[in-house]
């Protein structure tokens, strides 16, 4: 009965739409080229298989199953007969997470599936491509992402971390986000190129990503503002007492180990902005603040 919805309004609308048979109608009388009398099994055929994807019910409505052009008439039919085939028992696993309680286990065993259907499917020509499609999708929806989530941010640190996240979003990194997605979905309908060829190719765009976008931002987010005020204390000749944070590389930057103790009236910290409620008896002055990192002096 859990089926009933899904499949009797959304699949079968859908395969219906795609060309897939669904009458009461029994058969249909047809004449070939050379004149002779045929006869095309028709039946309700867009529900029953809706029915057996979702719920890997039994055979199909046919003989040879989806290899039939009535159960499975084109490309578009035969993609989404695969997503529904998987989506209860992908589905069974973040029901698992939940009963559990812990949705990383959940996440960690639908990715190790992820992984062996990948390895044990190398000749898919379209599916090998699937990860590199998702990926360059994720790229572009990345921004505005981070934009819905962060207000939703518990951790006031991280919170304005994210803050001015958008700055580091140029036209670079959208356009490579589209060219990639754009390129993987060629790729993906392309017969003339070999899967090998494919994937070097695809592979090459991610790494890209990677190195000239995603880590630089992430750096520039968490390290930027570490690095500036380290080297503003520098050239300052300023003496800085870290205090409830875990920044190692802020010495690096200052050029000199950094002392990490209470604070007492006189000195200048460097800390999170949320820890500034928490200066008893002390009042701060803010010399330098960006992205949740801030320099003070207490008095």
């Amino acid at each position: 009965m859990e089926l009933l919805p899904t499949s009797a309004v959304v699949w079968v609308l859908v395969f219906v739409a795609l060309g897939e048979p669904q009458t009461l109608v029994a058969n249909a009388q047809a004449t070939t080229v050379e004149g002779a009398k045929q006869v095309i099994a028709l039946y309700p055929t867009a529900s029953q298989e809706a029915i057996k994807q979702l719920g890997t019910n039994g055979g199909g409505f046919y003989n040879s199953n989806s290899a039939v052009p009535f159960e499975n008439p084109n490309g578009f039919t035969n993609m989404l007969e695969d997503i529904a085939i998987l989506l209860i028992p992908m589905a069974q696993v973040f029901m698992f997470g939940r009963m559990i309680g812990r949705m990383r286990q959940a996440w960690a065993v639908w990715s190790a599936m992820f992984v062996l259907m990948a390895v044990h499917a190398p000749a898919s020509r379209f599916w090998s491509l699937a990860p590199a499609l998702i990926w360059f999708l994720f790229l572009l929806v990345l921004p505005s992402a981070i934009e819905w989530v962060r207000p939703h941010v518990s951790d006031a640190y991280y919170r304005e971390a994210l803050s001015d996240v958008q700055t580091h979003f140029g036209a670079a990194y959208y356009g490579y986000a589209a060219i990639g997605l754009a390129v993987t979905a060629v790729l993906m309908l392309d017969w003339r190129w070999s899967l090998s060829v494919k994937l070097v190719g695809t592979g090459a765009l991610v790494v890209a990503g990677l190195s000239l976008f995603l880590v630089p931002i992430g750096a520039a987010i968490q390290q930027e503002p570490i690095k500036q005020a380290a080297q503003l204390a520098r050239s300052r000749g300023w003496e800085v007492i870290m205090w409830r944070l875990n920044a190692p590389s802020f010495s690096v930057y200052y050029g000199r180990p950094t002392l990490s103790r209470e604070p007492k009236a006189g000195d200048l910290i460097i800390t999170k902005a949320k820890r500034l409620q928490e200066l008893a008896g002390l009042r701060p002055e803010i010399v330098y603040a960006r992205n949740g990192i801030v320099l003070v002096r207490v008095y």
